[in-house]
């Protein structure tokens, strides 16, 4: 069972389905599929078929990804970020080779806003992944090599940041996400 699908708009472009693909190696359980010309009806078959708690849906703005739709298997908008910027993985890390690790989660800023607590918890559960408060992204400690957690914090004029940071060496790996704005369905 996928937590979340993964497509693009209708209108997507190189660069829109780079990061779909970067995302769907952030986000446990992700499915990624292409969308060609499925209406809202099939994708919405389609959410319930795979029993996935959502599909995210990435629209381009001038030809970069600009923002993201959860849709519910009743076709429903639950969440709409808007992207400020997206960096893709090979941009934030491009040494970096991180296709197989497991998410263990979502970590917060522990000063955060609650506009942001709010977003990071709503993911955790929509991924079905551990939430957490902590000081900083290397403050993360496991036993396990080779596993990863998704990050939020605050950034100025209520912006917010969404990565993707690797455990075993604290490094930032992304996508990079900076959120402009959030709509809740």
């Amino acid at each position: 069972m996928a937590s979340v699908l993964l497509t693009t708009s209708r209108r997507t472009s190189d660069r829109v389905r780079s990061f779909v693909r970067d995302l769907a190696h952030s986000i446990p359980d992700s499915v990624r599929f292409n969308r060609g010309s499925m209406n809202m009806v099939q994708l919405q078959a389609r959410i319930k078929q795979v029993e996935a708690n959502a599909a995210i849906i990435v629209s381009m703005f001038r030809g970069n990804p600009g923002e993201l739709s959860f849709i519910d298997d009743s076709g429903g908008e639950i969440l709409n970020i808007r992207m400020e910027s997206a960096a893709l993985r090979r941009e934030v890390s491009p040494d970096s080779s991180t296709k197989n690790i497991s998410c263990l989660g979502v970590a917060v800023k522990e000063d955060s806003s609650k506009h942001t607590l709010g977003l990071a918890k709503e993911l955790a559960d929509l991924f079905n992944v551990q939430f957490q408060l902590i000081a900083s992204p290397y403050d993360v400690t496991t036993n396990h090599s080779r596993h990863s957690f998704l990050w939020f914090e605050d950034l100025n004029k209520g912006k917010i940041l969404w990565t993707h940071y690797v455990t075993d060496r604290h490094t930032e790996i992304g996508p990079r996400i900076r959120i402009s704005s959030l709509r809740r369905g």
